[in-house]
């Protein structure tokens, strides 16, 4: 169970049409009675006789939650009917009208999409930049980079751990190398004394 979109900033006003989207990624139904949900200023919803239904949507309006989102960044917070926090979704940037905070996964990282996809699954390749300072721009490409790079052939054939132990041959090669070269030295200079 996780927070899987939010939409901020919708045209016209916001507290009119903004909403929280959970998803339930187990394989059975969830009572959510007694869960909150919980924004970083504190406001509080508390959910009460809802399900979820198995690999389903359950959207929150503000109407509902009355928990309004910030259209330049927030944090939503899950919490189960003991207290335990079993979500955070942070968002960050500035959001332009109808652009939603979706993530691709529970804790896969947020996004601006252009294509808000209320009670349905998120389309993460519908990206829009956010308008941030040039240091989080860096952090974000840095993000962007890691999630997207291409693995090589070698990432294809040999598994991480294989990755180490052929590094370690390597290592071990080369100091073979240097040991020999340093022994034919040393023999030279005995056989010149």
């Amino acid at each position: 169970m996780f927070i899987s979109e939010v939409l901020p900033n919708p045209k016209g006003k916001d507290t009119e049409s903004e909403w929280i989207e959970l998803f339930n990624d187990q394989s059975s139904a969830v009572a959510l009675d007694g869960w909150k949900i919980k924004d970083k200023s504190g406001k509080t919803y508390l959910i009460k006789d809802k399900n979820i239904s198995a690999n389903g949507f359950l959207v929150l309006d503000y109407s509902q939650t009355k928990i309004s989102l910030n259209n330049d960044g927030d944090e939503v917070y899950l919490y189960d009917s003991n207290g335990i926090i079993k979500d955070s979704f942070i968002y960050s940037g500035s959001y332009k009208d109808d652009v939603s905070a979706s993530r691709e996964g529970n804790i896969g990282n947020v996004f601006q999409s252009a294509l808000s996809t209320k009670g349905a699954n998120n389309v993460i390749k519908e990206i829009v930049s956010p308008k941030k300072s040039s240091a989080t721009k860096k952090e974000n490409l840095t993000a962007s980079l890691q999630q997207t790079q291409v693995p090589t052939v070698l990432d294809k054939i040999i598994s991480p751990k294989e990755n180490i132990l052929l590094l370690a041959l390597v290592v071990g090669f080369l100091l073979a190398i240097i040991f020999s070269i340093f022994y034919k030295e040393i023999r030279e200079c005995k056989s010149n004394l």
